[in-house]
């Protein structure tokens, strides 16, 4: 009985996981970084793409 609650709980998990989402097309953003990252030009640009509190190091 408890592993059939168990089982239950996580199909209705993986139906919910599934649900439509709102998709988001990141084509055009991957295009522009991956030419931003290989005209190795616009280091602003190129860093405009990450997170505001990105740490860079010089390894």
């Amino acid at each position: 009985m408890k592993h059939t609650l168990v089982v239950s709980v996580l199909i209705l998990l993986l139906f919910l996981s599934c649900a439509n989402k709102e998709e988001l097309d990141i084509a055009p953003i991957v295009k522009e970084y991956f030419e931003t990252y290989s005209g190795r030009k616009d280091f602003k640009k190129l860093i405009s793409f990450y997170d505001d509190d990105i740490i860079l190091e010089d390894i």
